[in-house]
Formats: structure tokens, sequence, C-alpha cells
């Protein structure tokens, strides 16, 4: 037998070792041919059938070590094991049988393979892939440790040395003998990724791990201690996310710094804009150097004025209780605490502003004549109990004038729809693009235009697509994958492959399909399954019925009536889930000119379309709170006698309660885009498995949409507003001006909603009250009072009671929406809520609104 043979009977075997061994035997000969026939073997491999890269991972290990041996420059074989088919994931000895077959190679050879490989490297762009990142970093630190070179500058190679740290028992003995160490702690504070790294390390290795073998080594003096100081500071100014620069502050509390080697100016630069963590961080420190008299007084004003403008209540009474605790012992402080006090006296939280009120007083006979002017500005929004108080003491403060509220601005829909596809050379570039997760209007483009090409020339359609990308529409593709886009491909692979699609759709059928699923993810995939069965089939159609023509999801009634009259000309029955689809597209209202056009439609299909636009289209469905012990809501269709996939949407019940993780949530809302509320409805049975993110994105979409908003929008609206992400809140907040300046906010719904879910534990009330505080600020200062009235009427307010967390936060951006509106509204919760507890913030924040209130009547 061949060289090429007997090693290729090994690969096959998926024999790493035994491919190891052979190779190794091999005379230059021997290489040589392995060499030349390795990379035909991998295309072929690639190419095989649709199940063909999951023999390739199988065996990618031998073929590694193969290419390793045999392939001649160190280019080539960097490229052959940095391919991305040939990555071997979750192997420790993959690395060790590389390195080993490598060393028959010289030195300065390997040494270049090393930068080569190091230089490959990629940042990690899935957390998943920290747990098993692939070994060919592990190859690349063994090789640079062998031949001593410098690594070139890749942050990628630091980063996974993070993600490698030791983190077992002995990690200090074993990080203390890594030869990579000292290159590495240098480049920690430096490279892109090292942080996030970092922060993850931690997450997952409390006890032991890279900050604590780092402390260890610079006690005992085998890291200097400055060069690790020195690291965090600069990579605080350097700035980043407060889980990414949680590590450094870590590590620059343990290292246990001196006074002398606190940077104080750096420190004082950092705290206006550091994450929390290390803005905590240089306020310890501050302090440590000011209590040790060695922090001057410009250094102080800094960083108290810092402080008074910091957004965390607990970095702001922090800096007023240093101004207290200095200004006795050091009276010529007084101007710059007062300066401080000022600016809190403007923050919105009521307890900081008693508390900065109060520091004001106490400094007053400190005062100068620029401390006395700076409060009596900042006062002048105060309540009218402070503001007499400091007037006693600092002259008269005249209240503010209430100013304008800002208006409220309607925002456009200035969405389009892309442009058609018309040419088969344009679908087979389209097609070729990568698109995950997919815009639904690109897809539906995409999907109208493949259906329309093929069945013009099907042919000429195949030629065109499986030279551009044949391979991916067989890999990368599942039977349980029932994504939109999957589907999309799918479709190609119908049309260049029908055997191994139908290969796939019998995979489909024996693996079985979700019958827990929410409706507008199974109209959408059984349109598109529909679609797939037919190019399968060898089946076309001239044009799909459901295409939209408005951004919305909405379809002309008139164009739909000119496509349903090409299906008929063409002498074809319309696809069943895409004639559903296309109904429940149509504007509300239709016109009933379009209803007598469709009359003249012959086939079944033509005449119920017409008989749909002659009574409007579908009546709006029932949609009601659920009060039966489940959460969400109800819904129950207004007629009877409906097509099959439309009545199976107009219907949840408690039986669709808690279904599967939505697969195309952003779909959704152009599933029915006459009926928001019915899509709203069905997101609150699918939210446990949806992310914030989704949840936000698909709510942004439905406010766009059209019919009325009622409880289904509201709890919707009230999930994404209570997000923990700011930015999933901030789309919220979006949504919610959309919907008021639309005069469709179901505002009343949204605060008992909202009531229901901090009840129950499904909203923290303060992330709810932070959001409608920046609608607020946006004009729906109307809308918001209205959804906050409504939510005090229904949290509990008996004395026996405990108040709601957050509770507090909401009444204070109530008070704020009051103010605007000039509000009359009777709260009786209100006044009880202020004769409670008379110290706590919650019955201080509820006396303001009464008292503002009644202010008004």
């Amino acid at each position: 037998m061949s060289p090429w043979a007997d090693v290729l009977g090994r690969i096959q075997a998926r024999d790493a070792d035994g491919t190891a061994r052979l190779v190794t035997r091999l005379d230059a000969a021997g290489r040589r041919q392995i060499a030349t026939e390795l990379p035909g073997y991998l295309q072929q491999l690639r190419r095989g059938r649709w199940e063909g890269p999951r023999d390739l991972a199988a065996e990618a290990p031998a073929l590694r070590v193969a290419g390793a041996a045999c392939l001649t420059g160190a280019g080539q074989v960097a490229g052959w094991l940095s391919h991305r088919d040939l990555q071997v994931w979750r192997s420790l000895d993959d690395p060790d049988r590389i390195v080993a077959v490598l060393r028959h190679r010289p030195e300065p050879w390997r040494a270049d393979l090393a930068r080569r490989l190091v230089q490959r490297l990629r940042p990690l762009t899935q957390t998943w892939q920290r747990y098993s990142s692939p070994s060919t970093w592990r190859i690349a630190a063994t090789l640079v440790a062998e031949t001593g070179i410098t690594p070139p500058d890749n942050n990628a190679f630091v980063s996974r040395w993070v993600d490698h740290a030791p983190d077992r028992w002995d990690h200090v003995e074993r990080l203390r003998a890594d030869p990579l160490l000292d290159h590495m702690v240098h480049r920690l504070f430096e490279a892109d990724g090292a942080p996030e790294a970092l922060a993850y390390h931690l997450r997952h290795n409390r006890e032991c791990n890279l900050v604590t073998g780092l402390v260890a080594l610079a006690a005992e003096g085998r890291l200097p201690r400055p060069m690790l100081l020195d690291g965090c500071v600069s990579r605080f100014l350097t700035g980043g996310v407060a889980g990414n620069l949680l590590p450094y502050a870590r590590l620059y509390r343990e290292l246990r710094p001196t006074v002398e080697e606190i940077p104080a100016r750096d420190f004082a630069r950092i705290l206006p804009t550091a994450p929390t963590p290390v803005a905590d961080l240089a306020y310890e420190l501050l302090r440590r150097v000011d209590d040790a008299g060695q922090l001057d007084d410009e250094l102080f004003a800094e960083a108290v004025a810092a402080l008074a403008f910091r957004s965390e209540r607990k970095l702001a009474s922090a800096g007023l209780r240093w101004i207290s605790n200095v200004v006795r012992r050091l009276p010529r402080r007084a101007e710059a605490g007062l300066a401080a006090a000022a600016v809190v006296l403007g923050q919105d939280a009521l307890p900081l502003r008693e508390h900065a009120a109060r520091l004001a007083l106490t400094l007053a006979p400190l005062a100068r004549a620029q401390g006395r002017t700076a409060v009596r500005a900042a006062a002048t929004g105060l309540p009218a109990d402070l503001r007499e108080r400091l007037a006693a003491e600092f002259g008269d403060i005249a209240p503010e004038d209430d100013a304008a509220p800002t208006a409220l601005v309607a925002i456009a829909d200035d969405r389009t729809l892309p442009p058609p596809i018309v040419s088969i050379e344009g679908l087979a570039r389209e097609i070729a693009q990568p698109r995950w997760p997919g815009a639904p209007d690109e897809c539906e483009q995409l999907l109208a235009a493949l259906v329309a090409l093929t069945h013009r020339n099907l042919p000429a359609v195949r030629d065109a697509l499986d030279p551009v990308d044949a391979r991916s529409f067989r890999r990368g593709i599942s039977a349980s994958d029932m994504h939109p886009y999957t589907y999309l491909r799918r479709a190609a692979l119908a049309i260049v492959a029908p055997q191994d699609s139908r290969k796939l759709t019998d995979g489909f059928v024996t693996w079985g399909y979700a019958g827990d699923q929410a409706a507008p993810d199974l109209i959408v995939q059984l349109r598109m399954r529909e679609i797939v069965a037919m190019l399968e089939d060898g089946r076309t159609l001239p044009v799909l019925l459901a295409t939209p023509t408005e951004p919305t999801g909405h379809i002309d009634p008139m164009t739909l009536i000119e496509r349903m009259r090409s299906l008929e000309q063409a002498g074809a029955e319309p696809l069943d889930a895409d004639f559903q689809q296309a109904l429940l597209r149509l504007p509300r209202g239709t016109a009933r000119e379009a209803a007598g056009r469709a009359s003249t439609l012959h086939t079944p299909a033509g005449r119920m379309l017409a008989c749909w636009l002659d009574r409007g289209g579908l009546p709006d469905p029932a949609v009601i709170w659920a009060e039966d012990g489940g959460y969400g809501v109800r819904v129950a269709p207004a007629q009877a006698g409906l097509p099959g996939l439309i009545e199976r949407l107009c219907t949840i019940g408690r039986d669709e309660l808690d279904l599967w993780a939505p697969y195309s949530p952003v779909w959704w809302p152009q599933v029915m885009p006459s009926h928001r509320e019915v899509i709203a409805a069905w997101t609150q049975c699918t939210w446990r498995g949806t992310s914030g993110r989704w949840r936000a994105a698909t709510l942004s979409e439905l406010v766009h949409a059209h019919g009325p908003a009622g409880a289904g929008t509201a709890a919707a609206l009230a999930r994404v507003l209570g997000e923990a992400d700011p930015v999933n809140r901030g789309r919220g907040v979006d949504a919610l001006l959309v919907l008021a300046a639309q005069g469709e906010l179901p505002a009343a719904e949204l605060g008992q909603t909202a009531a229901r879910m901090a009840k129950s534990g499904e909203l923290k009330l303060n992330r709810f009250a932070a959001a409608l505080d920046h609608a607020v600020a946006a004009g729906a200062h109307a809308q918001v009072w209205e959804t906050i009235a409504a939510t005090l009427r229904l949290l509990p307010a008996a004395r026996q009671d405990k108040p709601h967390a957050g509770l507090a936060d909401l009444i204070a951006v109530g008070t704020k929406a009051a103010s605007r509106t000039r509000a009359r509204t009777e709260l009786p919760e209100i006044a009880v809520l202020a004769e409670r507890g008379r110290t706590s913030r919650t019955a201080r924040e509820a006396r303001r609104l009464r008292d503002l209130i009644g202010s008004f009547s």
C-alpha cells in the first residue's frame, strides 16, 4: 500500500494517535505524498453529503496531526491548524500530539510557526467557547515557550492565556512556573479582550483564580508590585463597562496599596465617569489619602464635586458625609462643600436633597458670597418646606417657575421595504449573504423572488445557486431548526438538491413536531414548510400571496387580488398557509370596491377572499387580562367558522400558558399587522423563554402595527419597561412614546398590569419607574401620570402592609408627572402611605405627592 493509503485508513478510522505514529515514521517522499493529498481530501469531505460536516469533525484530530507532520512551510502548517473546519474542541491530547510531531523540525522553523499561529488567533465571540476553546492556542503557547521567542502582540493570545489560567488548588505554583507569565502580565492591562476574559475567569473561579495568584506572587516578590498597581490604574483610566473593570478593582484592593502608593490625582480624574465598582474604589482610596492628611484642597474639591454629580445615591451620600466630617477640622473647605451640596440639591431623590439641605444649613455660618449664591440657585426647585428652611439662612429663594413641559412629538414610521429582487443573478447573490437572524422583510423578499424566478426558469435558478454556495445549503441546516431563515435556506436546498432536502424533511417528521408552540410561530413555519415541500416535489407557483407590500407587513388589497388572478391564469391553487397569512395581512376596514374587484375571481379561494373583503376583514378578537391564577391574557375569536390557522391565532386559553420559546418573535407583528393586541397577548405566553433583547425588538415592531391596544399591549410594554438591561428598557420607552404620540397608549391598563406584575414579583418597580421617568422627560407626562395613578390604586396600601420595593421611586416619578400636568386626581392610597412610617422614604415621597395634588385643588 502507498503511504497515503495507510494514512487515509488511520484518518477514516478516526485514530489520531495511530496517524501520529504512522506519519512520524515516513520518509521525506512519503510526507510529500501526504502533503499533496490532504487538501483534496479535506475538500472532498466538505463537499460530501449533507451530513458530511459531522464526519469532518470526527476526523479532524487525525487530519490535523497529519498536516502538522507532512506539510512543508510554516505558513502552510499554520493555515492548516487554524482552518475553521479543523478546529478541535475540548481536547487535552491534541496539542501534545501536534507538538510532538513538530519536534523533528528545526527550531527557527518552529519559532516561525509559533509566530504565525499567534497572529492567526482571533478573539472568542461566544461565551460557550470559553468552556472549550480550540486547542490551537495551546499549541502556539507551547511553541512560544519551547523556542523562547517574544510572541507578537495579539490581543486574542492574551485573552486565551487568561482563559487557560490555572484554576486548581496548586495554581500559584503553576502560575509561578509559567514561562509566559512575565510577558502576559504586562499585556493583561493593555490588550483588548483581556478584561472580558478576566471577568469571565473570576466569575467561574471564585476561590483560586488569576487575581489571587498575582497577589500572592507580588507578595513574594516574583512579580513587581508597582507594575501591577500602575497597570490597574491605566486600565481604569482607559475605561470600560463595570463587569470588565471589576477584576482590576479587586486586584488593586487586594494588593493593599499604602497611602504613598495611591496616585490621588489619577483617582480624582477617574471618579466622575468610572463604573460603580471603580468609583467605589476611588472614593475609598481618596478618603484614605485625605485621612492621612495628604490630599490637597484642590483635589478634595474636585473629588466631592464628582461624587455630587454621580447618579448613584450611595456615592452622592458618601460625598456629603465626607464633606461633613472634613469641614469640622478644615473649615476652609466649606466653600467646596457647599458647591457640591448645591449640585445634590438638584437631584431627583428626595432623601439626597434633604441630606444636602441639612449639610448646607450646617455650613451656612462658614459660607461666603459664592457658596450662598450657589445654594439659592439650586434650591429653587425644592419642596416648599426645604426651600423655606434654606431661605432662613441663605436669603430669599424664589420658587422655580413652572416651565412649559416638553411637547410630545409624534415619531413617524419611516421604514421602507427593500427593493424587489428581479434577476436570477441578484437572487443568487443575496441568497449567498449571511443573514442570521435575518430581518422579516428581507427574508420575505428573498422567498418571493425564489418562488417567482424558479417558476419562470427552474434550470437557470438551479445553475445560478449551485456554484455560489451550494455547500452552505447542506451545512448548518438541522431537521429540528425551525427559524424562518433556516427554512429559506431549506427552500434553496430543495431547488439545488431536492434529494438532500427530502432527507432533512424525513428527519424532521421522524424527530417530531412540537405541538406546544405559539400559533404565530406555527403559521410562519407551516407557510415555510409548504413552500419547501412544493419545491422538493418539483412544483412551482408564479407568485406567493402573502408577501407584504408595506413595512408593517400589510398587503395592498388590489395587489393581493392581482396575485390571485395570476394563480388562476396559471391553473394553480394557492398554498393553504400562504393564503391564510395573506388574509391576515389585509388592512383594517378594507374598501368595498376591493370586494367588488375580488368577486370576479372564480376559484374557491377567490370567492373566500371576496367574502373576507366584503365583511371588512377579521373582527377584533376579545382580549382580557387573566384573573384565574395564571399570568398573561386570554383571547377569544369574535366569530365562528374562521379558517383553521386564523382561528388558532385568535384563541388563547389556559392551555397556551408556558409554551415553547419562540423561534421567530420579531416576525410575529407581521403575522397579524392589523391586530397587534392579539400578537401582544401571544408574547405573554412565551415571555419566560424569550430573551430581553428579543422582547424589546418584538415590541418595537408591534407598536407600528394597527388595531386597538389594550391588556395585551400593556403587558408586553410593562415587561420591556421593567427589563434589567437599560438598552432594552430604552426601546420600551421608545415604544411607549410611539403609542402615546398616536393617542393609542393603554395607560390605565399599563398601570394596572404593572401593579399585578409587581405583586407577583415579575416586575421591579424601580426599573419601571426609571423608564417612565425618561418618558416624562420626552413629553409623555400626561400618559405617565395616568399610568402611575392606575398602578398606585392597585398596590396594597393598608397600614399593616409593607410597601413594595421601588414604590418610592415610582411615587417620585409620579410627582414629577403630576407637577407638569397639574393633576387633581384623588388617590386615597397615597394619603394612607403618607401617614405611615413617617421617616421612611416612601412616606416622605407620598406626602410630597399628596401636598402637590392638594395645591392644585
